[in-house]
C-alpha cells in the first residue's frame, strides 16, 4: 500500500497544564484511507494513549482520513506522534509539533534566559526555568533587532524601526515597541510611522522621534499588554556635534577692531563627529551680555574674522564654533579668549586719557577723552590742567599712569588736587 501524505496539526497553542485538540491525518489510496489506522501517542514505535481521548470519529472520505483527540494536561517537555497502525502494530510515525507555548523568559538583550521564567515567584522553577502554571510567555525570538534608518544631528527627527523575529505565534502574540525607557513603555514624542510590516516569522514597526538629543536613550521593548518581557538598546541615532578644544588667537587690532584666528576642527584632538564644514565666530563685550555671531565662515575659507565698530580701550570676549554638515549641525562654543581694544592715539604729540580709575569727582567727567597738549613741562588737555608724571618719563613710554591735576586759580582751590587716573598711549 502506498502512504501519500501523513499530517499533524494542533488546532491550537496552549500554555503547559491546558489541554489542547491535535488532528492526524492520513492520505492516500482508498486501499490505504480505509485499511490503516493512524492513532495519536506519546510513543514514536508503540501506541501509548496515556491522557488521550479521541475527541469525534474518524473523518472518512475516498482518499483521506483524519481523527481528533484531546490530551487534558500538556506540559512543554511532553511529546506526542501519529502513528500509522496495522491491527495494533506501529510501522511509521510523524511528530507533533507546535501544540504548547515556551514558558522560558527573554533578558534584557531579548534572548530566552533559562533561570527565569515570566511566571510569579511561586510558580516558578528556578532550576529549569520553566513555569508550574499559566505562562504569558509563548516562545522565545530568533531575534531582536533596533534600526536606526538615518543617523542626525540634534534637535532633527529621526526614524527608528524595531524588528521581531520569531515563530509565528510570537509575531502574532508580541507587540515591539520604540520606548524611552527599558523596562516600561514611555513614548513620550515618539509616534508611529507606518502600519506593522508582518510576515510569518517577522515583524517590523518604525516609529519617528520629533527632536532627538544626545542625550537621549531608546529601547525596542518586546511586551505583551502591560507586561515586558525583553528589550534592546538602539544606537547610532544621533551624531555628537564636533567643538574646537583651543582658544582663537589674536591676529591684529585697533582701537574699534579686533581680527581672531583659529586652527581647523581634527578628530585627533577635538570632540565630536565629523565632517566639519564651517565656523561661527562669537563676541560680547560684558559677561552679562548675550553673545553676538559673526558671519559663518566656510571649511576651507582663511578662518579668520574682524569684529568691528567696536568701543575703544574695552575688554572683548571671543569664541568658535564648529559646525558639521545638515541642519542642526553647530556644536558648542570652544573656549573663549579676552582681547582688549586699543586707545584712541591723536595726530602728533596729542593723546587722549582713555580710561579714568576714580570718577568720584565731576571735574573727571569734564576732562574726560580731551586731547593732551605738552606745555611748559607738564602734558596739559584743553581746559588747561596739567598731567605728570614729567615729560622724560613722558618720552620712554608709550603706555603710562596719567595723574590729573587742576589749576587752582581757574578752579578756585589751592593746591590743585588730583581728580583722576587712568592708561593712556603717547605717539612719538
Amino acid at each position: 500500500m502506498h502512504v501519500n501524505n501523513i499530517v499533524s496539526e494542533s488546532l491550537s497553542q496552549v500554555n503547559p497544564q491546558s489541554s489542547v485538540e491535535i488532528k492526524c491525518i492520513l492520505e492516500g489510496s482508498t486501499a490505504v484511507v480505509n485499511g490503516l489506522d493512524i492513532r495519536l501517542s506519546r510513543l514514536e514505535g508503540a501506541i501509548d494513549d496515556r491522557g488521550i481521548t479521541q475527541e469525534t470519529d474518524p473523518d472518512i472520505s475516498a482518499n483521506r482520513r483524519e481523527v481528533t483527540y484531546r490530551v487534558i494536561s500538556v506540559s512543554e517537555d511532553d511529546q506526542f506522534f501519529c502513528i500509522l497502525s496495522r491491527s495494533g502494530d506501529p510501522f511509521t510515525a510523524i511528530s507533533v509539533t507546535g501544540f504548547v507555548y515556551n514558558c522560558i523568559r527573554l533578558n534584557s538583550a531579548g534572548q530566552c534566559s533559562p533561570n527565569e521564567c515570566s511566571c510569579t515567584k511561586e510558580t516558578c522553577t528556578s532550576q529549569t526555568g520553566r513555569c508550574e502554571a499559566t505562562c504569558s510567555v509563548f516562545q522565545c525570538p530568533a531575534n531582536i533587532a533596533s534600526v536606526s534608518l538615518s543617523q542626525v544631528n540634534p534637535q532633527s527627527s529621526v526614524e527608528i524601526s524595531c524588528i521581531l523575529e520569531g515563530s509565528t505565534a510570537v509575531v502574532n502574540r508580541l507587540d515591539i515597541r520604540l520606548s524611552r525607557l527599558e523596562e516600561a513603555i514611555d513614548d513620550r514624542g515618539i509616534t508611529q510611522e507606518t502600519d506593522p510590516d508582518i510576515s510569518a516569522d517577522r515583524r517590523e514597526e518604525t516609529y519617528r522621534v520629533i527632536s532627538v538629543s544626545e542625550d537621549d536613550k531608546f529601547f525596542c521593548v518586546l511586551s505583551l499588554g502591560a507586561s515586558i518581557f525583553g528589550s534592546i538598546n538602539v544606537t547610532g541615532f544621533v551624531y555628537k556635534l564636533p567643538s574646537i578644544s583651543d582658544q582663537p588667537t589674536e591676529v591684529t587690532r585697533t582701537t574699534t577692531s579686533v581680527t581672531i584666528t583659529w586652527r581647523p576642527w581634527t578628530d585627533k584632538t577635538d570632540v565630536g563627529d565629523p565632517p566639519v564644514v564651517a565656523y561661527t565666530p562669537y563676541y560680547k563685550m560684558n559677561p552679562s551680555q548675550d553673545w553676538m555671531s559673526g558671519s559663518r565662515i566656510q571649511a576651507d575659507q582663511t578662518l579668520e574674522y574682524t569684529a568691528s565698530s567696536l568701543e575703544s580701550d574695552r575688554n572683548y570676549t571671543f569664541s568658535v564654533a564648529a559646525v558639521r554638515e545638515r541642519e542642526g549641525g553647530e556644536g558648542p562654543r570652544g573656549p573663549p579668549v579676552t582681547i582688549k581694544t586699543l586707545c584712541i592715539i591723536c595726530p602728533g604729540n596729542l593723546l587722549t586719557l582713555c580710561t579714568l580709575s576714580d570718577r568720584s569727582n565731576p571735574v573727571s567727567d569734564l576732562l574726560l577723552m580731551r586731547p593732551l597738549t605738552f606745555q611748559s613741562g607738564l602734558w596739559r588737555d584743553q581746559g588747561g590742567g596739567g598731567y605728570n608724571p614729567p615729560p622724560a618719563e613722558l618720552a620712554e613710554k608709550k603706555n603710562l599712569t596719567l595723574t590729573k591735576t587742576v589749576d587752582a586759580s581757574r578752579r578756585g582751590r589751592d593746591p590743585p588736587r588730583t581728580v583722576g587716573r587712568g592708561s593712556a598711549s603717547v605717539t612719538r
